[in-house]
């Protein structure tokens, strides 16, 4: 039977001084007990590196750990923190998701929400079905195709510095085979790939693999494969000439940062973002492990859409991944467990925790990594002739370079950033230029995977991970 976790969080400054409660969840709800658990988080989780200067005023300085203290250049170096929001706020902002989580009975998500009354990190829920493992703030997940705007990030630091251009042709940096075996290849733009214009379709539009899509997922695949997949699809639309989101795109961005850096595609996102911002929870499969305390990611499966599935992936499924039963008498498969990481390799395989993708979103958004010309460029939205992504009263005005634009309801407005949907885990992450605050939800479950048009109803974690952003950001500008 699922159920629905709630726990109590403080946090920690500096080794061993705690401010203030922060409840994060109230108790584990089961039939005839209730828990509560305890988890601290120490000042070095919202240390920001000294080199980039004048960060937003919702940061201060405050002292340094001891670790710091003896070590003056890394005192130098890390120097600020952020504070969190009042305990008053926190119980308000908690209050929303423990709500939304109940009445949707998704399995668990995190929430970190920077502005200029503070950061907050919420929690509900479980990342353990099987073991009833309470949700952790520094919980870490596979963050879909948020991926891509780290992708985009690394690409356009290249540009910053002379390496690329977005002009640059894929026959510049790509090999003649792969080139070639492109629709359109040799017109196509690293502009292009970035903002989704090149044509190219995307590789789950292989016939084998639109028909089963989860044989993208009980396998490893090579770069190669990946883009084999898409050799003899007919091209979406000319170069520059339309909009079709398309993985294949990142896919090949991330073998440019390859050829122009004479690197592997990780150590560059590592050294450009990771390293730079101190994200502790960050990392890059296939390239780099996929860590041992990933969240459990969780893909309902009715008994008629097991049915369905192609023997060979069933037999996997029910002899190679975990999984419980919930009250619907779906099976919920764990499928952090399954060894395909490579298929999202550039467009949606990294692995982070919704405080560094805050932290990252706000560096990013703040003119912190970028120039101000490339920041622009890479806000130059092209629209979507289909809607792009619209959930509820969330419309989508357009993709940049790596970025989706938005508007929400009132008051929250415009906003800026990225979706995330794999199987086993639905991710949001939003920047509001207005209000100068940063929003992430995590969610470890997609309960629409199979099924083959799903509409939005039927979208249960999606919405549900909308739903804690919308109500939890409008709490916050409650005056």
């Amino acid at each position: 039977m699922k159920h629905i976790l709630h726990t109590l969080v403080s946090i920690t400054f500096g080794t061993t001084i705690f401010i203030y409660p922060l409840p994060i969840v109230n108790a584990i709800k089961t039939r005839n007990s209730i828990k509560t658990s305890l988890i601290s988080i120490k000042t070095d989780d919202f240390l920001i590196p000294a080199e980039i200067t004048n960060f937003p005023k919702l940061v201060q300085l405050e002292d340094l750990s001891k670790s710091d203290k003896q070590n003056s250049e890394t005192s130098r170096k890390y120097r600020r923190k952020r504070r969190p929001v009042s305990k008053e706020l926190a119980q308000k902002l908690q209050a929303k998701v423990d709500k939304t989580v109940e009445e949707t009975g998704i399995t668990g998500v995190t929430v970190a929400i920077v502005g200029s009354k503070g950061i907050w990190l919420g929690t509900s829920g479980f990342s353990d079905l099987k073991n009833q493992t309470p949700m952790n703030p520094r919980s870490r997940f596979n963050i879909a195709s948020i991926s891509k705007t780290f992708t985009a990030t690394t690409v356009l630091s290249l540009i910053d510095e002379g390496k690329l251009n977005l002009e640059d042709k894929l026959n510049k940096w790509l090999p003649t085979e792969v080139v070639d075996n492109i629709p359109n290849g040799k017109d196509i733009t690293i502009r292009h790939l970035l903002n989704h214009t090149s044509g190219i379709p995307d590789y789950d539009e292989n016939p084998a693999i639109k028909s089963n899509p989860l044989l993208l997922y009980i396998r490893d695949w090579s770069q190669d494969e990946l883009i084999a997949l898409v050799y003899g699809i007919p091209p979406k639309h000319s170069p520059g000439q339309g909009y079709s989101y398309s993985a294949t795109n990142y896919l090949l961005l991330a073998m440019i940062v390859e050829s122009a850096t004479n690197s592997t595609f990780a150590n560059q996102v590592r050294d450009r973002i990771i390293k730079l911002l101190n994200l502790k929870d960050t990392f890059v499969p296939p390239q780099e492990p996929v860590p041992t305390d990933l969240v459990s990611g969780y893909l309902p499966v009715t008994q008629e859409q097991l049915n369905k599935l192609e023997p060979n992936i069933r037999e996997f499924l029910d002899q190679n991944v975990d999984y419980v039963e919930d009250n619907q008498n779906r099976k919920l498969y764990d499928v952090k467990s399954l060894p395909r990481r490579s298929g999202g390799y550039g467009s949606g395989s990294i692995i982070s925790s919704a405080l560094d993708v805050a932290k990252f979103a706000q560096f990013l958004f703040s003119g912190k990594l970028l120039k101000p010309e490339t920041l622009q460029q890479m806000r130059d939205f092209v629209p979507d002739p289909d809607g792009g992504y619209n959930f509820g009263d969330i419309t989508n005005t357009g993709y940049g370079l790596g970025l989706e634009s938005l508007h929400l309801p009132f008051p929250l407005n415009k906003a800026w950033g990225h979706n995330g949907q794999n199987p086993g885990y639905v991710t949001q992450m939003w920047y509001l230029p207005e209000y100068n605050i940063t929003a992430v939800a995590l969610v470890n479950e997609r309960n629409n995977y199979l099924e083959p048009n799903p509409t939005q109803e039927l979208q249960t974690s999606q919405l549900a991970r909308d739903k804690i952003l919308l109500d939890t950001l409008k709490v916050l500008l409650e005056k």
